[in-house]
């Protein structure tokens, strides 16, 4: 009985040896775990969609455009439109002119003479813009009655936008911003006689699977004396050009002076008939990295950008040249 004792108090004696020798080591840092920040959005869940990164790490520096597939509802509720996240897209061309001969252009106008083709320039384009902006051109408020429209009329450089007044905080002024659009302008001028082609217009050269280099929408003119001849397209230059106007109303453009693209990229990953909606003739889908400009040469980088998108739509296009 006692040799069993002693050999219990011996055993619990070791065992709190061990202890007092285990808690003498090193212990491993308490972990704290902390939550990781919320993701990025990066799942689309529409078919046509857009979306870029400004370069920072930020979630706001995402933006994403998506125009809902589904608008139908259900049996008991029908489908909301949310005016800021849900987007609509207009697809139509925003040049279609010919490009004036400008050879001894004092002497022509002097004599009163035709100043002559020499040349044709489209720009075909597709802009993503709120569904809000969308409303606004529908309930007759606007100054405009639709994207085309407003494009046109230079309606979408507005002044800047009054956050503090809240009564007007979804008027004119707030639409107009946020607003996306990718173009492929197209410059023609190896024609003998040169007008508008309707296959010119539809096969865009620039249309093709693969990298497309950067382009500009003709912008040129020029003063004689005390007159400001509009020679538009003089200086287009085949290729693709994106525009983004943000928050603030500031419109940011490849194409815009100095336009460095160095480290950017646009590319093509597919190109087929749109027999989805029949809205276009075509639908393309792309990825692209570029430096955006504003119109004092100020310039912000998109990265990781994505796209698909409508192009190509009927138009009326200008009379064809005398």
């Amino acid at each position: 009985m006692n040799k069993l004792l002693k050999l219990s108090f011996l055993s619990l004696a070791v065992s709190s040896l061990i202890v007092l020798l285990d808690s003498c080591k090193p212990q491993p840092p308490e972990v704290i775990i902390i939550p990781d920040p919320p993701t990025k959005r990066n799942v689309i869940d529409n078919y046509y969609f857009v979306k870029f990164g400004w370069g920072g790490n930020k979630s706001e520096d995402t933006i994403v455009m998506e125009v809902p597939d589904d608008t139908l509802g259900t049996d008991t509720s029908a489908f909301e439109w949310n005016l800021e996240r849900d987007f609509a897209q207009a697809t139509f061309d925003y040049r279609h002119e010919f490009i004036r001969d400008t050879t001894n252009l004092v002497e022509v106008l002097e004599d009163g003479e035709y100043v002559y083709a020499a040349g044709y320039h489209y720009a075909p384009a597709n802009f993503f813009y709120s569904r809000g902006l969308e409303e606004h051109f529908r309930s007759g408020n606007a100054s405009a009655g639709s994207m085309e429209e407003a494009y046109n009329k230079g309606d979408l450089n507005l002044a800047p936008i009054n956050f503090g007044d809240e009564e007007d905080a979804w008027g004119e002024e707030r639409y107009h911003r946020n607003i996306f659009h990718i173009a492929f302008p197209t410059r023609i001028d190896n024609d003998t006689l040169p007008y508008w082609d309707i296959e010119d217009y539809i096969y865009n050269p620039n249309l093709k699977e693969g990298s497309v280099k950067w382009g500009r929408v003709g912008t040129q003119k020029m003063r004689i004396d005390t007159l400001i001849l509009d020679v538009l397209n003089q200086n287009a230059v085949e290729g693709v050009l994106i525009s983004y106007i943000d928050e603030f109303q500031v419109e940011w453009r490849t194409d815009n002076y100095p336009n460095f693209q160095n480290g950017s990229y646009f590319q093509l990953n597919d190109i087929s008939l749109n027999q989805r909606d029949m809205e276009s003739y075509w639908v393309v889908e792309g990825e692209f990295a570029a430096t955006l400009y504003n119109e004092i040469g100020e310039s912000r980088k998109c990265k990781a950008g994505e796209f698909r998108m409508r192009i190509i739509s009927d138009v009326e296009l200008a009379p064809q040249p005398e």
